[in-house]
């Protein structure tokens, strides 16, 4: 009898000796086992919001070595233990844009039964970016770092002018072989004071048909007093090893994704149209000519299906597309530049950010009341009241003047190319008649090419 009580006495001391805190005689202590957890390593734009993590585990467990959990960099938390799950609450947020690593050391907990400790695990992941926000202050110098001094001579120009007077500008062709400027001094004796270039075949040049590397037609008007524009419309391969190449959302397998991602053929097509480009730019910046910069414009996410394949995969994508252009343009030395954004209706989660942007263009189609137009200047202004605002595609509007009457204060205007335009005295242009034109330059807030300044002085 007495042998029987000392067995059971032994063993309800056993029990009571394996559980947390104790059982280092235990020779088979089980090891919690992480089945799940509430962000995976690698995880990105994880919420910079106050956090609540949850790890869990494959079996009951307590609270071993607290201070192995670790989040770098550092951020208040609190760890606690029920049942299955480990809980690590980051109560006052996280900094946007940052790359965590969430270190769950060996022995931060243990199993409740056997007192094994859990094995290491690394958490590695990276918050989402702050949301924008509109500021109110203007960045008066340009993003570029050490831009071209007659590259801020001009910008300064611009704010000084801007809301008492507006440039005015329009298109060459596509394909370089025609000139709206010209068309509009044929019509009212005055050149615009922007001429407006497009690079959408880049992919085809240097051709017989279009060559980029022959910049005497830009060289021409930029020697003859007017500020010079240019548009990427960025034509891509259709598919991988593709010759036909396009804009078109539709007709292209490309992703954006895999453009950011070294080694796949996206990346290949991003690098050398970037190196195409910027050797273009870098002709042109070696001559002394600044460019109004406007690429991957056209914006429609917000109203209907994407009908540009840079617009397809969302705003994050596109902006990391935006930066990489911008800070590989940068590498390379180009200091020619006035980065010019567009915004279409809200799409403000496409914005690259104000460091990367000098002033943000609208595009206005089919706007023929003076109110109405004021009202896209205002959401405009809304949305970057530190930014100069211009409209970079003009299409079938209310005079120039009257919107600024109403309250417009465009900084700029560009109208776009009709390319069935034939130059006849009666051919009515489908994006501002020679009425609208010969209005403008009666309005003498409306600046022509021949009233700009010397910016070289």
């Amino acid at each position: 009898m007495m042998r029987k009580l000392h067995i059971i006495v032994s063993l309800v001391s056993l029990l009571l000796f394996v559980g947390c805190g104790g059982g280092e005689d235990i020779v088979d202590k089980e090891t919690p086992v992480i089945v799940s957890q509430s962000i995976v390593s690698g995880a990105v734009d994880v919420a910079a919001t106050p956090q609540k993590v949850l790890i869990v585990f494959n079996r009951a467990i307590c609270e071993g070595n607290v201070g192995a959990v670790a989040l770098d960099p550092a951020a208040p938390m609190e760890v606690s233990v029920d049942d299955k799950v480990l809980t690590i609450n980051l109560y006052e947020g996280l900094e946007y844009s940052t790359a965590y690593t969430l270190t769950l050391g060996y022995g931060a907990v243990l199993d409740q039964l056997t007192g094994g400790e859990n094995s290491e695990r690394i958490i590695q992941f990276t918050t989402d970016e702050k949301p924008y926000r509109p500021s109110l202050t203007p960045n008066y110098n340009l993003v570029t770092d050490n831009a071209l001094p007659v590259a801020q001579s001009i910008y300064d120009y611009l704010w000084k002018s801007n809301g008492n007077s507006v440039l005015s500008g329009a298109s060459i062709s596509h394909r370089w072989t025609a000139s709206d400027c010209d068309w509009v001094y044929r019509k009212t004796g005055k050149y615009p004071a922007i001429a407006s270039f497009d690079y959408r075949y880049l992919y085809a040049s240097p051709s017989t048909s279009m060559n980029y590397t022959d910049t005497s037609m830009v060289e021409e008007w930029w020697q003859s007093g007017g500020l010079v524009a240019a548009t990427w419309l960025w034509m891509v391969p259709k598919r991988e090893g593709s010759s036909a190449c396009t804009f078109n959302n539709e007709d292209t397998t490309l992703s954006i994704g895999n453009m950011l991602k070294e080694g796949s053929w996206e990346s290949q097509v991003m690098q050398r149209d970037f190196e195409e480009m910027a050797d273009i730019l870098l002709l042109l910046q070696q001559k002394g000519v600044v460019v109004l910069w406007r690429p991957i414009p056209h914006i429609t996410h917000s109203t209907k299906e994407p009908y540009y394949w840079w617009e397809r995969e969302g705003g994050k994508k596109y902006r990391q597309m935006w930066r990489a252009m911008f800070d590989y343009f940068e590498s390379r030395g180009v200091r020619n530049l006035i980065w010019i954004w567009t915004l279409v209706g809200d799409d403000v989660e496409y914005y690259p950010g104000n460091e990367y942007v000098d002033m943000v263009g609208g595009e206005l189609h089919n706007k023929y009341y003076a109110d109405t137009c004021f009202g896209s200047w205002e959401n405009m202004k809304y949305w970057f009241p530190n930014k100069m605002l211009l409209i970079s595609d003009l299409q079938k509007t209310a005079p120039i003047g009257q919107q600024l009457d109403a309250g417009a204060m465009w900084g700029a205007f560009v109208s776009a190319y009709d390319g069935a335009n034939d130059g006849s005295d009666d051919y009515v242009h489908q994006a501002a008649s020679a009425e609208w034109w010969s209005a403008a330059f009666a309005d003498e807030r409306v600046i022509s090419r021949d009233e700009l300044p010397n910016f070289e002085k």
